[in-house]
């Protein structure tokens, strides 16, 4: 699994959900999910690119989840990709 897109109907993404996905590259979280668990992005060794809605970042684990990932090459807000978008 490489890409993954979490659908609007997700409001929350459990603890170490995504843990150990060796493969994972890319995810993409609607503005729906209002909370995410601890270490939800351990050892994705692989993910360079996350696309988060704007509330997260106001979470006080924000600073945790890009600590677990070093390799991030690409955070953008949801907000941001769709401002993007019009653009185009």
């Amino acid at each position: 699994m490489t890409l993954i897109t979490i659908p609007d109907s997700v409001t929350s993404i459990g603890n170490e959900a995504f843990s150990w996905c060796e493969s994972l590259a890319s995810i993409a979280i609607p503005g729906s999910v209002t909370s995410i668990g601890e270490e939800t992005f351990k050892s994705c060794k692989n993910l360079k690119r996350i696309i988060i809605p704007d509330a997260l970042k106001k979470d006080p684990q924000w600073r945790e989840y890009k600590a677990e990932i070093s390799t991030w090459s690409e955070v953008r807000t949801a907000e941001k990709r769709e401002e993007e978008r019009r653009h185009q």
